[in-house]
């Protein structure tokens, strides 16, 4: 689940292309050793971003389906980060 704090990914793949003074991520996977985590959005020079993070809990969890997420989307700066709850399953990605 998501909560305050500082978390160490072991393992993470991404696919990103810069330009613009942006960074366009496509995809950004964490996994810290079962729990993982997508990410996808913008990213620009000026530390303003706006990210679309998908927590898919743990590999070993057999319960969870592929659609069960928890989603928050990430805008704001890096000086100001705002976190933005999103309803489960809301929408297209």
């Amino acid at each position: 689940s998501f909560r305050p704090g500082t978390t160490q990914s072991p393992s993470a793949e991404t696919a990103f292309t810069i330009s613009g003074g942006n960074i366009e991520v496509r995809q950004l996977r964490l996994d810290n050793g079962g729990n993982i985590v997508e990410a996808e959005g913008t990213i620009q020079f000026s530390h303003a971003w706006d990210l679309r993070i998908h927590s898919l809990g743990s590999s070993k969890d057999k319960r969870r389906s592929a659609t069960d997420t928890r989603e928050v989307r990430l805008t704001g700066s890096l000086e100001a980060p705002q976190v933005i709850p999103l309803e489960a399953n809301a929408g297209p990605r």
